[in-house]
């Protein structure tokens, strides 16, 4: 096992770094994502490759010391030095997925709790839905965007995690994405400004950390229709093309993890952000693989993987190795530009493996906790009360399992609690809606857990200005500070 995961962690490193070779300010190239004749607030003219060149020339260019992908009949690669061919993949998939899989046998419910700490990181999450850019010009939006962060830093926290690209979309001008449909309220309009610049200023005014919230996957969570995206967007081309890059799943559009080429867009995206603003941090949520898709929804890929692999692994553990490779090799592009990568998973979770997470989502979150090399922090959304009618979605049944779980040396663990549910007719509705120490009760309990900091959902829920919603923050923050 050991061998296999020095393996594991050489092969992702190499990737990873290969990928950031490629793509600093000088090398980095506007292809993937554009046809011609696109908008011009994210389509450059000189630098833009035709669509048809993007596989056959940025694919290349940076895979040249690693093994294409699984779009093109493999799904690891090779390193110059490292002789790991293609007939060596199940062995790397195997060590990169199976990590976590002493969970199932091994008990860890009456394990020491980490040591409490002061929960000094305090941070609020602003979704794409609360952002102020809609219908103001740059100076509007930096007093209303201002006086959001003012509030914040008011109440007590210490960060914001603030979307900056929730549906293959950016709330800054980028190379790769077009604007999103918030910033005017038409897919791919420009505001005639830099939204992100804005926010990062405000955060910084009020001494809040700002860390940029990324959707990796998601296109669209509002329409099927590749026809609704922005004008030149990659996710219609690869949608329409066979190639399964990005594929409809419910009422929306996903990218397609298992695609390298999906790969390299998201990391592109992330190094570009990394390369123009001065973020503190890179933060995924809960979206990876949609629920509820069937076999097909990857059977391209998964089939040239097949075709390629000589110990296969079976399609579960393949989905979760190919996001085992993007996170880790997220992982690898924010600390080489020293910025801090988290993420922020759903709270299901078990001992050993049953839970969503790893069966549905295929998010290996143990893998991640455990291991270096994937996440600095883990901070899952504990959104439930004391008394949720269902016990595996309770309060403290959840907290017990995530605080218990095995962490390497330098993860930091963070709880979300969810106070948009103050607001909401959800199955414990009684003590969000009435018990004004609810939050301020699960603060300390994370505390006593070994948890280091909290994150609360929403913006929204958090500044309300009715009496619940504010004595109920009151007393969270009093709480906190009480027993620092």
């Amino acid at each position: 096992m050991k061998k296999f995961l020095q393996r594991a962690v050489a092969l992702l490193s190499i990737f990873a770094l290969t990928l950031l070779s490629g793509c600093g300010k000088d090398n980095i190239k506007q292809s993937p994502l554009l046809s011609q004749g696109g908008n011009s607030a994210y389509i450059g003219s000189s630098e833009t490759l035709k669509a048809e060149e993007y596989e056959a020339s940025v694919l290349e260019e940076l895979l040249s010391d690693v093994i294409v992908s699984s779009d093109e009949n493999s799904a690891v690669g090779s390193a110059t030095g490292n002789s790991y061919t293609a007939s060596s993949q199940g062995d790397f998939f195997s060590s990169a997925n199976n990590i976590s899989t002493s969970l199932a046998t091994t008990s860890y419910e009456n394990q020491a709790p980490i040591k409490t700490s002061n929960l000094d990181f305090r941070a609020l999450w602003v979704s794409y839905y609360e952002l102020p850019f809609w219908g103001s010009n740059e100076e509007q939006a930096k007093q209303k965007f201002s006086d959001m962060m003012q509030t914040a830093s008011n109440q007590g926290y210490t960060a914001v995690f603030c979307h900056v690209r929730a549906n293959a979309d950016a709330f800054y001008p980028s190379k790769y994405f077009p604007f999103a449909m918030q910033l005017t309220g038409e897919a791919g309009g420009d505001p005639g400004y830099d939204p992100l610049k804005i926010m990062i200023w405000a955060a910084k005014k009020y001494g809040l950390e700002f860390h940029a919230w990324i959707n990796p996957y998601r296109v669209s969570n509002t329409t099927t229709n590749p026809d609704e995206l922005a004008e030149g967007h990659i996710a219609a081309r690869w949608l329409t093309d066979g190639s399964n890059r990005a594929m409809v799943s419910g009422n929306g559009i996903y990218f397609n993890p298992s695609s390298t080429d999906v790969q390299r867009l998201v990391l592109y995206g992330i190094r570009e952000i990394l390369a123009k603003y001065s973020v503190d941090g890179i933060h995924f949520d809960d979206y990876f693989y949609p629920e509820n898709i069937s076999d097909s929804f990857d059977a391209k890929q998964y089939e040239n993987y097949l075709n390629s692999a000589k110990k296969p692994l079976s399609l579960a553990d393949w989905r979760r190795a190919n996001v085992n490779a993007l996170v880790a090799a997220a992982y690898r592009i924010c600390h080489a530009n020293n910025t801090v990568f988290g993420i922020s998973p759903a709270a299901n979770i078990s001992f050993d493996n049953s839970h969503d997470n790893y069966n549905r989502l295929y998010a290996d979150i143990a893998l991640w906790m455990r291991e270096e090399g994937y996440v600095d922090y883990i901070l899952p959304q504990l959104y439930f009360g004391y008394k949720h009618p269902v016990k595996k979605s309770q309060y403290s049944y959840l907290l017990g399992i995530w605080a218990r779980l095995p962490k390497h040396k330098n993860l930091k663990f963070y709880v979300g609690l969810g106070a948009y549910r103050m607001d909401e007719d959800c199955d414990d509705k009684a003590e969000w809606h009435n018990e004004a120490d609810l939050m301020a009760r699960q603060a300390l309990d994370a505390r006593s857990l070994g948890a280091e900091g909290i994150a609360v959902f929403s913006y929204t829920a958090s500044t309300s200005q009715k009496e619940h919603n504010s004595l109920q923050i009151k007393n969270m923050f009093d709480a906190i500070n009480s027993k620092s």
